[in-house]
């Protein structure tokens, strides 16, 4: 899997950089990347966005570099302020006021990521912005291409932790052989993406790692704003005292247990404990070139013998490496966006009919969202469709509201195509009628078709809503929450 050779951004100098260029946190998920924008975010002059996803969107719209579409501006800002809505943070509130002034904005898209930016910055009285979504480390081109000045601030850790965090959130720690192949092959994909294409200079790009922020933050952090044109100060280390309700602050809070108390080794580890001997051997095989150029020791020899099982696990991970790197994944989701821009061209606010593509589009629709509370809820804000091409998604809590709202969705899309199907129908049946010239034959189409139309409004869905709501609390034998409702 590795044929180029391996290069380390934490070798580089330092060179002078404009103070309100904006600084950028990527690197692999569980990495300590939250940690790092708390501490970033206490200093007087810097403020971090949460995780927008932005450059993940703009590639689903296909705007990286310009808003082509009058419906492109739209959808990105209406996609960026569902990841931001749940954080009790403004960053919402300003991307809205910002979505009020752009409307059906065509142009460069540069300035309209510099102008949220700054307004960000603005709103939380500081010099610098920045963003952290780890998983635009997968798009650093494209963020050098937009902001050919920023910094780069890449959180690395050892993978084998890495792993056994990705299994504790996403896998319900069941440590399955095959679920951290697949994983490592990941963190190969990413820690490739640092080591042979970072993109940025050297001196645009500092590498951190999650075992020396902890074990001595200060001096860590001396450095980066040393990096960032600013000076230390304490605040940063005291970054627990505003996060102490941590778990309702944020939506994945529960995860970030840790960012309520001082930074702490307890985690560094902790895989020679939960991992056996041959899954570490397995996952260096995947990763060891990628640790030796990152300087973490490996704790296995490469001549261990697998089970026909792990092999098998390890052959599926190549598979699953040689798809991302070829863009097979990545393409999927595009397609999938250039199908969702293409139905809003097509069919724009007729689609309001169904909630879950009702989008802001005026700047009425905007304003009245920037009146609304940050952090109304503590759900996941990432889309499926925003999400990260590789990422792992986590399972979200099932709810008796949230099983009404989804069987509800699923009834508005059978109600659409009903509508859509009966138009269909009448329209074929004019035809068939004029083409004959029987009279009595295109009288009775019109007929039959506005009995159908009449008896579907009657219907309005309700019999497939009523299907999938007593099916779904059948199969989970919430019997008597669905006969209280009778």
């Amino acid at each position: 899997m590795v044929s180029e050779p391996l290069v380390n951004p934490a070798t580089a100098s330092r060179i002078e950089f404009s103070t309100d260029s904006p600084v950028f946190i990527v690197g692999l998920s569980r990495s300590g990347t939250t940690l790092l924008s708390r501490m970033l975010d206490e200093h007087s002059q810097i403020a971090i966005l949460p995780e927008t996803w932005m450059y993940v969107v703009l590639d689903r719209l296909g705007c990286l570099n310009e808003f082509s579409d009058p419906w492109q501006a739209p959808l990105f800002f209406n996609e960026v302020w569902k990841n931001l809505k749940h954080y009790r943070d403004p960053a919402a509130q300003v991307l809205a006021r910002e979505a009020s002034k752009a409307g059906r904005y065509e142009g460069p898209t540069a300035p309209i990521l510099e102008k949220f930016g700054r307004a960000y910055a603005k709103e939380r009285n500081a010099k610098i912005w920045g963003e952290k979504t780890p998983a635009h480390a997968l798009w650093l081109p494209q963020i050098r291409a937009l902001f050919p000045e920023a910094r780069i601030l890449f959180m690395v850790r050892d993978p084998r932790d890495v792993l056994l965090s990705y299994d504790d959130r996403w896998d319900k720690g069941e440590r399955d052989t095959e679920y951290l192949a697949s994983t490592a092959s990941l963190l190969k994909y990413y820690m490739n993406h640092l080591l042979r294409h970072p993109a940025f200079p050297p001196d645009q790009i500092r590498l951190l790692r999650y075992e020396s922020l902890v074990a001595d933050p200060a001096a860590e952090l001396e450095k980066v704003c040393d990096f960032l044109g600013v000076d230390f100060e304490e605040s940063m280390l005291a970054f627990y005292h505003r996060h102490a309700n941590v778990e309702r602050e944020t939506p994945d809070g529960r995860h970030h247990a840790l960012l309520k108390r001082p930074v702490t080794m307890d985690k560094i580890g902790r895989y020679r404990l939960a991992l056996s001997a041959s899954q570490i051997a397995l996952v260096e095989r995947l990763l060891g070139d990628e640790m030796r150029a990152l300087d973490y020791p490996l704790a296995t020899s490469s001549h261990v013998a697998f089970s026909a099982q792990e092999e098998n696990s390890l052959a599926k991970a190549g598979k699953y490496y040689q798809e991302m790197t070829a863009g097979v994944i990545r393409e999927k989701f595009r397609r999938k966006g250039k199908l969702k821009l293409r139905a809003y061209r097509i069919l724009g606010r007729a689609l309001d009919i169904l909630p879950s593509w009702r989008i802001a589009t005026s700047e009425e629709d905007w304003l009245a969202l920037t009146k609304s509370p940050p952090g109304a809820n503590g759900t996941q804000p990432v889309s499926e469709d925003v999400r990260n091409d590789a990422a792992v998604p986590g399972s979200e809590k099932v709810t008796f509201k949230s099983e009404i709202g989804r069987i509800s969705k699923h009834s508005g899309v059978a109600f659409a195509g009903t509508i859509f199907t009966a138009a269909v129908g009448y329209g074929f049946k004019i035809y068939i009628a004029r083409s004959l010239g029987a009279e009595a034959l295109g009288l009775y189409a019109l007929g039959m078709t506005i009995i159908s139309f009449m008896s579907m409004l009657n219907v309005m869905g309700l019999p497939e809503s009523a299907v999938r709501f007593v099916a779904s609390y059948s199969a989970s034998k919430r019997v008597q929450e669905l006969r209280s409702l009778f």
